[in-house]
């Protein structure tokens, strides 16, 4: 199962949302994909670098060590607040939601695709 499915699998069961698998890997995909050619965990990585005060943070998901909380506080500085509110919209939760749900969901992201690689 690809990461994008896996992570939309997630969030489908994590908030018992009855919306298609499909309808979720869409908005996942407009949330945090940077353009449609680019790779999940690229986009991810990508946002990170932006705020370097968060490398520790994603460092910790691929290495052996404890891995840390991604807060939503830093959700909110890795994904603009227009694009959670269409993610939330999209997949009919509130924003606050969408932040709680995304706190989770990112680091799964970088996870489960750097055991693929």
């Amino acid at each position: 199962m690809d990461t994008l499915t896996l992570c939309a699998s997630f969030v489908i069961t994590r908030l018992q949302l009855s919306l298609s698998l499909i309808t979720v890997k869409q908005a996942l995909s407009e949330l945090l994909l940077a353009s449609p050619n680019d790779s999940l965990l690229h986009s991810v990585i990508n946002r990170f670098r932006q705020h370097k005060n968060l490398i520790p943070t994603l460092g910790s998901w691929v290495s052996h060590g404890a891995n840390n909380k991604l807060t939503e506080a830093e959700v909110l500085l890795l994904v603009e607040q227009e694009k959670i509110q269409e993610f939330a919209s999209a997949v009919q939760i509130s924003p606050v939601e969408a932040v709680r749900i995304l706190a989770e969901t990112i680091p799964m992201i970088v996870e489960k695709s750097i055991k693929k690689i």
